[in-house]
């Protein structure tokens, strides 16, 4: 992810972009992980990577926008609300 979002490239040819959620970033670090863990966690539970890599891309968001790394990785139910409220503004 990143500030220009991501792009994704597949083996098979099939390719997408996803986008930033804006967030006021409190701290720089913190989103890798938090990238991978809302990434891994959606193919773990049987998700598609285009909804893996969204769903990392907001626990990215969250967690940047919190003070410490910990505190500020999201559960799923904070997650999916922080989602559906962005995209509702769109």
């Amino acid at each position: 992810a990143g500030e220009f979002g991501s792009k994704v490239y597949c083996r098979d040819g099939h390719k997408f972009q996803q986008g930033i959620f804006r967030v006021d970033v409190q701290k720089p670090f913190g989103s890798g992980d938090s990238f991978a863990g809302g990434l891994i966690w959606t193919l773990v539970n049987g998700g598609e990577l285009e909804d893996g890599v969204k769903h990392g891309t907001a626990a990215a968001a969250i967690n940047v926008s919190g003070n410490s790394c910990t505190e500020a990785m999201p559960t799923k139910e904070q997650l999916f609300d922080f989602i559906e409220t962005r995209e509702k503004s769109l």
